[in-house]
């Protein structure tokens, strides 16, 4: 089925869902798009997934270019012959500047509700001095101040390669009758859903975290290559100790490599986001490995490391560099990692500031050329230091005392536990992660403990300054994110603190979660199970073609312990400083 034939069958597959939208759930409504795609014939799931996310949005998906309807063309550098094709044009400069010409990024963002004008996200540098021209042109017949002029597109304009195709396509682009744009049908403004239209933007985030599958579906972690050699039968890395728990042979190699990471990682494009995830696999392999890697073949045994990766490798132990590193650590990555230190700023964010002039904190401090910050990123901006640097376990310890402390008064019975590297025993913290619950065999709940307990925290000036709130405090899943200081002595740090609230069924998976939690789900998942921070579920069952899919959740197994989890998958009992892995 071609993406045309797909679209048209979009009314009926999501029509009902979408009808049953409120208004502001229809991110996309009032918006004509034309969605360049640029799959094989035979692979177009991606194509479709991206069509049923833009339907259920409320966007109009046109089917064949129409200038008088079209208001949006998404595409990508790589796309533009395809719109060339499908546009019935010679150069991207011919399209009518009321067109925007957006990635699939823009799409990102608008169901994020994050606002930046369209040309932040202009595939095409011609275009995007099209567009500028044109706005100016605009602005100057309005007698408009100059300030709105946006002199940092040329900077970016710069930044990108300069691609375009002058040749003629074979087949001009028809405007006549054909498919008619696909419009959701009409909505009743008191209708609701829980639909969620990040929900596969949220797998991509999620997917180094939840599934390790790729390469991980046949094979286990390997940990030495003796046991590769014996043929020994499928482990999981939580089935046994940590391995290689003294000094990493393999140190320098990682150090380089991390930083590769953190590059790609600072980055926004979709094939950054997969090389991180690459990275950090074959790092924590490399990590593990028990000896000093000496040779290619050395490299190539390890899992999760490719032929490019293993070059790499072998540079760095033959020269003590690599060169990528000079070439891709460009003023714009360094400067969007320095952004991407305040609390609240992600890479789209950072880009953007760079893209408009902006180079340092001082910078973004003083708004230049206009920039503005949200409360949470002003205060991230304000305590950066504390934020990003990592806090003594001592701290971290005296801050959770204190706090339970408090808590107890409130409801003696509350169970309370701090979670993450510190539950693991490590040195250091990043920041302080709390899990709150009660027992409910004397009928009640904690339902009402949050409040009353920020509130306390506030009035003691343990907590200082609030981040994130939960929508309905009195839930008993619910979640608070804020800044938080060991006492009011002069020069104390600002230290980052999550509170969780959860069911008392769910508290086993929650510790977990907190403390051990990718390798066990995913031996939960080759068994049928589903493991997450409510617990375990039961009965799965997932999609043969792609596993991350459920065709059916299961069912909750309310009420186990972590000891009992462990049981249930066959995973010897670990205490929670034993669970570390590289």
């Amino acid at each position: 089925m071609s993406p045309v034939q797909y679209a048209a069958t979009l009314p009926d597959k999501w029509g009902e869902h979408v009808s049953k939208l409120p208004r502001n759930k229809l991110y996309l409504s009032g918006k004509c798009i034309l969605y360049v795609w640029n799959e094989p014939s035979g692979s177009m799931q991606g194509t479709r997934n991206k069509m049923d996310i833009l339907y259920k949005a409320g966007a109009r998906l046109m089917t064949e270019y129409d200038p008088e309807r079209v208001t949006h063309i998404v595409a990508s550098l790589d796309t533009q012959k395809n719109v060339l094709q499908m546009c019935g044009i010679r150069k991207v400069t011919e399209l009518p500047v009321h067109i925007k010409t957006v990635t699939w990024e823009w799409i990102v963002h608008q169901i994020q509700g994050i606002n930046h004008t369209e040309i932040y996200y202009e595939p095409f540098i011609s275009r995007m001095k099209q567009v500028s021209q044109a706005a100016k042109g605009e602005a100057a017949k309005d007698d408009a101040s100059s300030s709105a002029k946006p002199s940092y597109l040329e900077t970016s304009a710069r930044k990108r390669e300069e691609t375009d195709d002058e040749g003629s396509p074979k087949k001009k682009a028809k405007h006549g009758p054909g498919f008619q744009p696909l419009q959701p049908p009409s909505l009743d403004a008191s209708s609701s859903s829980n639909f969620d239209p990040l929900a596969e933007f949220y797998e991509q985030a999620k997917l180094m975290d939840e599934f390790e599958v790729e390469e991980d579906e046949e094979k286990p972690q390997a940990v030495t290559p003796s046991e590769a050699s014996e043929g020994s039968k499928t482990r999981w890395q939580c089935d046994g100790a940590p391995v290689n728990s003294g000094a990493c042979p393999n140190q320098d190699i990682v150090d380089k490599l991390l930083e590769l990471r953190e590059i790609h990682s600072a980055r926004q494009g979709s094939d950054d986001m997969w090389r991180t995830f690459s990275y950090r696999k074959s790092i924590a392999n490399i990590k593990a490995f028990p000896k000093r890697i000496e040779s290619y073949s050395d490299a190539r045994s390890i899992k999760g490391v490719g032929d490019k990766t293993a070059l790499k490798i072998m540079e760095i132990v033959q020269t003590g560099e690599l060169e990528r590193l000079k070439h891709a650590r460009t003023d714009d990555i360094v400067v969007a990692q320095l952004f991407q230190g305040i609390y609240g700023v992600g890479p789209a964010t950072a880009f953007s500031w760079y893209s408009q002039g902006l180079r340092t904190l001082e910078d973004v401090k003083n708004g230049k050329n206009g920039v503005s910050l949200s409360l949470v990123q002003e205060i991230g901006l304000k305590f950066y230091d504390d934020i990003n640097d990592r806090m003594p376990r001592s701290e971290a310890a005296e801050i959770f005392c204190k706090i339970r402390q408090i808590a107890l008064t409130i409801d003696a019975k509350l169970y309370m536990e701090i979670m993450g590297s510190f539950r693991r025993g490590k040195a250091t913290c990043g920041d302080i992660d709390i899990l709150l619950t009660r027992p409910t065999d004397d009928g009640k709940t904690h339902h009402d403990v949050m409040r009353v307990l920020l509130r306390r925290l506030h009035e003691e000036e343990i907590l200082t300054y609030d981040l994130a709130t939960p929508d309905d405090l009195d839930d008993l899943e619910a979640t608070y994110r804020g800044l938080c200081q060991v006492d009011t002595a002069p020069g104390r740090r600002q230290r980052r603190i999550d509170i969780l609230s959860v069911p008392y069924g769910s508290l086993g998976g929650a510790l977990l979660y907190y403390t051990f939690n990718r390798s066990m789900r995913l031996k939960a998942s080759h068994m049928g199970y589903s493991l997450n921070q409510r617990g375990l579920y039961k009965g799965v069952v997932r999609d043969p073609r792609d596993r991350n899919k459920k065709l059916s959740p299961g069912t909750l197994m309310d009420g186990l312990s972590e000891k009992e989890i462990f049981d249930i998958l066959g995973v010897p009992w670990q205490e929670p400083h034993q669970r570390v892995r590289s």
